[in-house]
């Protein structure tokens, strides 16, 4: 993407403590930006969602079901 600088991206990684949780923060999160993982279901038993906010920075939602 233009005016992208390798090394000058974020990504943040929030544990959750509900599913609900997940989808609630990543509705909001991702507002104007883009999913790259609707929250569902893992391989790893876990729910998942993952997003880049409208400002670049990219989510990683997760709530371990276990």
């Amino acid at each position: 993407q233009a005016g992208k600088v390798v090394g000058n991206v974020h990504s943040m990684a929030i544990k959750c403590e509900s599913e609900e949780q997940v989808r609630d923060w990543f509705k909001k999160i991702s507002d104007g930006g883009k999913t790259v993982w609707g929250p569902r279901g893992s391989e790893w038993g876990s729910i998942f969602g993952q997003c880049v906010d409208k400002y670049g920075i990219t989510w990683m939602l997760n709530f371990d079901k276990k």
